[in-house]
């Protein structure tokens, strides 16, 4: 919705879902609801004066996950919650601009 639609507007779009939407957004200059629509039916919705735009949704993914096929089995298992895997999944920054120091102070002889 335009920032400067008021509530009767948003019921103008909503009438063309034919259901109440799961949610309906309102925060700063974003107004909106999510829907499952036809295809005539977002050009309809896109048409009215007060509405910004109509997106399709989309996958947002924070992190840039890589497959490491035919891991050793310690990478493997850290990176799964059930057993059986052969694959290692993990960040694609693989630590960069980190900095690891690891101290151990302990010597057991009998490992000798």
């Amino acid at each position: 919705m335009k920032s400067e639609a008021n509530p009767k507007h948003l019921d103008e779009a909503l009438l063309f879902l034919g259901h109440p939407p799961r949610y309906i957004y309102d925060f700063d200059n974003c107004k909106g609801f999510p829907g499952e629509m036809r295809d005539e039916t977002v050009d309809r919705v896109n048409a009215l004066p007060n509405v910004e735009m109509v997106l399709n949704d989309t996958f947002v993914q924070i992190a840039d996950y890589v497959a490491q096929n035919n891991a050793a089995w310690g990478l493997s298992r850290i990176s799964h919650i059930d057993t059986g895997h052969d694959t290692y999944i993990f960040d694609g920054s693989s630590g960069a601009d980190t900095c690891v120091h690891v101290i151990d102070s302990d010597i057991l002889i009998e490992h000798l």
